[in-house]
């Protein structure tokens, strides 16, 4: 049987979950994505709510000028980062086409990377990541 381009990359993006399945994350109890702590972002819209709101309250219209560049971190790929990142315990997962990475929110160092072997998968994008209990 022959795959079409949408079957291989549909076939592609869950091969892609099951092995990133098995990558190790920050713990994230479940409980918590229904009512997230102010300083994560587990889901997409950071809760379930779906306001992209963050309930922090450091950065006030006073102080937004002060804000400075803390730290930058290069993929070095060629795509874009087009998912939202996903922040829990302190690690931010950020990923393009086939690469996922895990990095120290505070240095932007790299804690682990994943990289799907190089296919010829149509791209045309993907949804970002998520974590549950201790699973990207």
């Amino acid at each position: 049987m022959t795959c079409s381009p949408t079957c291989r990359h549909f076939a592609s993006g869950l091969l892609v979950l099951l092995l990133g399945a098995g990558a190790i994350a920050q713990s994230l109890d479940p409980s918590a994505l229904l009512k997230p702590t102010a300083d994560s972002w587990p889901t997409y819209h950071g809760d379930y709510t779906g306001q992209r709101h963050s309930r922090l309250t450091q950065i006030t219209p006073a102080n937004v000028h002060q804000l400075t560049l803390a730290w930058a971190f290069q993929t070095n790929q060629p795509q874009q980062i087009k998912a939202t990142p996903i922040l829990v315990n302190g690690v931010i997962y950020i990923t393009t086409p086939d690469n996922l990475w895990a990095i120290d929110a505070r240095s932007a160092r790299q804690i682990w990377r994943y990289a799907y072997p190089a296919n010829d998968g149509f791209h045309i994008g993907h949804r970002g990541v998520a974590v549950y209990k201790d699973f990207v």
